[in-house]
């Protein structure tokens, strides 16, 4: 995506039916704006922001791309949209975290039954320490 791209001057007014004003034409095939975390190409839901900045008090203009099929759109989003999209993403750090954590504990339990099983089979002796 181009970062110097300018917002152009006639951009909708949020309140307007118009949701969003797409920047790219390949984002009009979004089922719904709502949905920013779903991939109108391969239906991932693993879109990603990469940029975002302030438009005005009630828009947003975001760059987005999908990891699995490379889809890249921008688009100008009302502060709703963003919200909901915002959530989706914290559901998804949360999501990760738990299984961080997860993984992390089975390691952990892992690495003390083979240290367990070693003390008791007298493989770890004083001097290995």
């Amino acid at each position: 995506m181009d970062p110097d791209r300018q917002i152009p001057p006639d951009a909708p007014d949020p309140r307007s039916t118009s949701r969003v004003q797409v920047l790219n034409p390949e984002v009009a095939g979004l089922g719904t704006c709502d949905d920013l975390h779903i991939c109108p190409r391969c239906n991932s839901h693993l879109v990603q922001p990469v940029e975002w900045a302030p438009v005005d008090t009630h828009r947003w203009r975001i760059e987005l791309h999908c990891p699995e099929c490379e889809w890249e759109s921008a688009g100008l989003y009302p502060q709703h949209v963003l919200d909901r999209y915002d959530a989706v993403l914290d559901d998804g750090a949360a999501a990760l975290i738990e299984n961080l954590t997860r993984l992390e504990r089975s390691n952990i339990e892992e690495g003390i039954s083979r240290f367990v099983g070693a003390i008791s089979a007298d493989q770890i002796l004083p001097e290995d320490f």
